[in-house]
């Protein structure tokens, strides 16, 4: 047995213990594809379903930007469709150093999320509130990674040459107002793989499609 297969066999294991609200992926980076999937279904996802590089390519920068290193706990983001999901990714390299395989854990919190709005409304207390003071002291480049990170998540599986879902992430961002934030200009072109002229583009058409003004010649001016 391989060392992946004795991975795989110990993930088969956790999966029947955590139950059917828990989806575990086995990313293979070297083919992009997914190497073993279990609960499938929280995700839309199969077993040989072929990954876009880009994405991992995204998990990997973010986990190096992490204290933990080969690993990324926690996340907070959605499939496409209103599903609710925590998100953790564990790298695993080859002798050299290479990430080889990635290891993905999505557990749905749509029954958690119910459970919340339940204890808010007899409490009158907002545990979002009080997650969002305990952060405060993240640096708003980590707040701006972690939230362009979320709506790249949400759009999976992502592809890196489609024009429309780049263009709906950037929608969502620029609705949550992330290209206000001084420096999330280039970590989205970095995280998105686009020239800084293509996002100008792309935010133009979002501002036309809202029926705003953009023919200010400082428009892309005030954007950098």
């Amino acid at each position: 047995m391989t060392q992946i297969e004795t991975v795989i066999s110990i993930l088969d294991f956790f999966s029947k213990v955590m139950g059917d609200e828990t989806e575990i992926v086995v990313h293979d980076l070297i083919h992009n594809r997914i190497k073993w999937i279990s609960n499938g279904h929280i995700t839309g996802r199969s077993q040989n379903d072929i990954d876009d590089p880009t994405t991992m390519h995204i998990a990997r920068r973010h986990a190096m930007d992490s204290p933990l290193g080969d690993m990324l706990i926690g996340g907070s983001s959605y499939t496409k469709g209103t599903t609710h999901i925590r998100s953790s990714t564990f790298f695993l390299k080859d002798p050299s150093g290479k990430s080889q395989y990635a290891i993905c854990v999505n557990q749905d919190l749509t029954h958690i999320d119910a459970m919340q709005k339940y204890l808010e409304h007899f409490t009158g207390t907002s545990l979002e509130t009080i997650e969002s003071t305990s952060k405060v002291d993240d640096s708003i480049e980590t707040l701006t990674k972690q939230l362009i990170f979320s709506e790249i998540e949400r759009e999976k599986p992502f592809s890196s040459d489609s024009r429309e879902a780049k263009l709906a992430i950037i929608q969502r961002l620029e609705d949550k107002g992330v290209f206000e934030v001084k420096g999330s200009i280039p970590i989205v072109c970095e995280f998105l793989q686009i020239a800084q002229a293509t996002l100008y583009k792309y935010l133009k058409e979002i501002k036309q499609s809202k029926c705003l003004e953009v023919d200010d010649p400082n428009f892309e001016r005030e954007l950098s």
